[in-house]
């Protein structure tokens, strides 16, 4: 999702993560966490004429993305770093395939 791309005044979202662990690139000093992310939001805007300042969407038919996150590549302490990569489908996709990819780093506190 882009900055300022939705506004909402009641909205619902729901963000699910499953982290499948180190099994499949496990090393002496290199173990990432692998993940599987989906997320969905609904929302929907009571008086939108009120907003005529620039150009928005809602939410209201549903907005979709999923990925794959990579945590843990550099680990320095309690910190891990890594990355993410998401694809936002649905009615809210863009037309060109490219510009539905989103590319995000991750930070882990590991306690």
């Amino acid at each position: 999702m882009r900055f300022n791309e939705f506004l909402s005044d009641r909205f619902v979202s729901l963000y699910l993560k499953q982290n499948l662990g180190t099994r499949f690139f496990e090393t002496k000093w290199f173990k990432p966490d692998i993940a599987l992310a989906a997320n969905i939001g609904f929302g929907k805007l009571s008086h939108p004429e009120k907003h005529n300042y620039f150009e928005f969407n809602t939410m209201e038919k549903g907005y979709y993305e999923g990925g794959i996150l990579i945590n843990n590549i550099l680990k320095p302490g309690i910190f891990g770093y890594g990355f993410g990569i998401f694809y936002r489908f649905g009615p809210y996709a863009f037309s060109k395939t490219s510009d539905n990819f989103a590319y995000k780093l991750t930070l882990n506190i590991n306690l």
